[in-house]
């Protein structure tokens, strides 16, 4: 059946079969209701009735491997050969185009400046994806009236040149619907309907075609009758964005590439022993239906309720490959991870889909946030700059008047400044991002720079709970694990009860935070 939009155009075609647990009913694109008889669906479907609620990974009785195998897993310090750490390697290191930290109104409207009529500037100079400039803009009250700069910069080209491909999406497809649709299928899954493939394509051309012969600075590009957006054309940029929109790849060699890693992590039958561990880590603390509901994604790399068909998904998405054809993220990617999954089953909950169904109702939770992003391009007054440049490089070339072609003039000045984990002392670290950013904020009360550690805790001595700490924490939990699956089960519960706070503070004066912040004044 066809999920249409009334009085327009067809929108995806989706097959949604109710599986046994229920009978559903979903609504797509705030038309289409649809229940289906149990029996008849049952009977109709039984192929794929059968392959969901036999699945092994559905029982409570469900262990890891190294449950069954009854021995210490490679995570907790298991024996690894080395090789196998080498090929592991390779898996665990790639580049996050998802994200995976839940997005942030960095803005707060009404907890700080509380006038719908100022005009604020946002900085992300190491954005990642959109998710948060996304979370901001909707966050503002819709009697939003003031005008949005918005800075976003990313030293990954491909994820630079992503993000100019989604809001071009969102900026130039009227329906509302439709632009929702591709963007989401565009961010998260592996393979796109043909006709999808066409409006990425035409997003593309679209940006670039405009400056053909053009000389002097770029005109900015037109997101709508209110918004627009700019992207200097460096070295790079336009190789980027006509590989991603690129029909070169095969669907069989995309689902090949990404199977050699995902489909036999769905499986569970990873190519090496080792990494066993690593992927039923993943799947050992989720409800039952939740496991079911991963594997699923996994299997399909696509975002769509549990039971919709993915059979036109039919063209790869190759923005998320490698020019050399290498799937680009790592084994732990997950879009789940970028967003509130509180809101993500509440938003499938209002659509009718059950919480065990958690990328369906990541599915509608997505629809609803690109849709209104999609209404404020057109409401309020945004004006976007993507860069693709080392974050403290950026930072100089603007106050130096160098970016003042591309809209950032040496006066701008950020009310927001969102640096993401670039604190952790692998990136720039506290002093650099003080020293690089703190020249470019606004000197207001609620001007701020946020972001977050992420990996302190793996340079600070008892910043993880182990020894006296640990068996302490034990005592706290009152119960004594009985078993290693149990032992897993409590890790999480034991770095909820860890007072880390003196080893933080310890990290933080040893990076020298009260000195970069008397010296910057902050």
């Amino acid at each position: 059946m066809g999920a249409r939009r009334r009085g327009q155009r067809r929108v995806v075609h989706v097959d949604l079969v109710s599986y046994c647990s229920e009978v559903r009913s979903y609504e797509l694109a705030d038309v289409l209701q649809l229940t289906l008889d149990l029996q008849t669906c049952q009977k109709a479907h039984w192929k794929n009735h059968k392959a969901a609620c036999k699945n092994p990974m559905k029982s409570r009785d469900w262990q890891p491997a190294w449950v069954v195998e009854g021995r210490l897993p490679a995570f907790l310090g298991g024996e690894v050969e080395q090789d196998e750490r080498d090929k592991k390697g390779d898996l665990e290191h790639g580049c996050t185009l998802w994200g995976n930290t839940p997005a942030f109104d960095v803005v707060n409207l009404v907890g700080n400046e509380n006038k719908p009529s100022v005009d604020l500037a946002l900085a992300f100079p190491a954005s990642g994806d959109l998710r948060h400039v996304i979370k901001a803009a909707n966050s503002l009250p819709s009697n939003y009236t003031g005008k949005l700069t918005v800075l976003i910069n990313d030293g990954t080209m491909v994820i630079s040149c992503r993000n100019l491909i989604l809001l071009s999406i969102l900026g130039t497809i009227e329906d509302e619907a439709l632009a929702a649709d591709v963007a989401l299928h565009f961010w998260y899954s592996l393979l796109l309907p043909s006709g999808y493939k066409h409006h990425v394509k035409a997003a593309v051309a679209k940006f670039l075609d405009r400056l053909e012969g053009w000389c002097g600075p770029q005109p900015p590009f037109a997101l709508g009758p209110q918004s627009d957006v700019v992207f200097p054309l460096w070295p790079g940029v336009v190789k980027w964005l006509s590989f991603c929109a690129d029909s070169s790849m095969t669907p069989e060699y995309a689902k090949q590439e990404y199977g050699e890693l995902y489909i036999t992590i769905a499986r569970m039958i990873p190519p090496w022993p080792s990494q066993k561990d690593y992927i039923s880590r993943l799947y050992y603390n989720l409800k039952p239906s939740h496991r079911v509901a991963f594997q699923r994604y996994r299997q399909t790399g696509i975002v769509l309720p549990f039971s919709a068909s993915v059979d036109e998904f039919t063209e790869a998405n190759q923005s998320l490959f490698m020019m050399s054809g290498r799937w680009f993220q790592t084994d732990l990617a997950n879009p789940l991870y970028g967003w509130n999954i509180m809101e993500i089953v509440e938003s499938g909950k209002a659509h009718g889909v059950p919480s065990e169904d958690l990328y369906g109702c990541l599915y509608f939770y997505l629809s609803d946030q690109l849709r209104l992003f999609h209404q404020r391009l057109r409401q309020c007054s945004l004006s976007f700059k993507i860069m693709g440049i080392d974050a403290s490089q950026l930072s100089l070339l603007i106050r130096d008047g160098l970016m003042a072609d591309y809209k950032l003039p040496p006066t701008i000045r950020f009310d927001r400044v969102f640096v993401s984990n670039i604190f952790d002392r692998v990136y720039l670290g506290i002093p650099g991002v003080l020293q690089a950013w703190e020249p470019l904020l606004a000197k207001t009360t609620s001007a701020a720079i946020v972001g977050y550690l992420m990996n302190w805790f793996t340079f600070e001595p008892d910043g993880e709970p182990k020894g006296a700490q640990l068996r302490a924490i034990k005592r706290q939990l009152g119960v004594m694990p009985q078993g290693m699956n149990e032992w897993c089960f409590k890790t999480d519960e034991m770095d909820l009860l860890y007072d880390n706070s003196g080893p933080l503070g310890r990290y933080l004066k040893k990076q020298g935070l009260d000195a970069i912040l008397r010296e910057t004044g902050l």
